[in-house]
């Protein structure tokens, strides 16, 4: 009988250790599946916080390179300034300019697989009288506009004249007059008849 109780006792010291056991390893694998769930938590957030990041990062380099691009552009209602800055640069070199024809257009011809559905093409006719320097100079600062600027059809030619009372010893004056068509992206305004 001796022997039955001793076994009966390691019975239950094997069964309570196995439990105890088996309670400890629920413990160390329920533990283990929570640090693992917290890394996991972590590790997504510094994902994501390195995501704002890269994003914040480009926004800042493609907001900067937006503008940039965007002060390239004609704002909308603001034709008449450019116009009026264009006579300034006219004043400055000097030469004789003449602005004989304005016009607005839809910006679908500039380029097939960009959207312009918000810019208008501004297109001005020039033309321009002075000498041969001046009227070139003025050209070349219409180039180097600080705008996306197209200049097409330019014409330049030479016209030679005698001033009046002028003695057979006088050299005739010549002076030149460049045309040409100065076309620019301007923003639409809403409301913009030119829509």
């Amino acid at each position: 009988m001796r022997t039955k109780t001793f076994f009966i006792i390691l019975l239950i010291v094997a069964l309570g250790g196995m439990g105890a056991w088996y309670v400890l390893y629920g413990k160390i694998v329920g533990e283990a599946t929570i640090i693992s769930q917290a890394l996991a938590k972590q590790q997504e957030s510094q994902s994501m916080q390195q995501q704002d990041q890269s994003l914040a990062s480009f926004l800042s380099t493609a907001s900067s390179t937006a503008a940039t691009l965007l002060s390239r552009i004609v704002p909308a209602n603001d034709s008449v300034s450019f116009i009026s800055m264009i006579e300034a640069l006219a004043k400055r070199v000097p030469v004789g300019l003449q602005v004989q024809n304005v016009s607005i257009s839809s910006a679908a011809t500039i380029s097939a697989e960009a959207p312009t559905a918000n810019f208008d093409t501004l297109t001005l006719s020039l033309s321009a009288q002075g000498s041969w320097n001046q009227v070139y100079t003025f050209i070349s600062m219409l180039e180097t506009l600080p705008y996306k600027v197209r200049l097409n059809n330019i014409v330049l030619s030479q016209s030679v004249f005698s001033g009046p009372g002028s003695s057979a010893g006088q050299k005739p004056q010549s002076f030149w007059t460049g045309t040409l068509s100065l076309s620019v992206l301007k923003n639409i305004a809403p409301g913009d008849l030119s829509q």
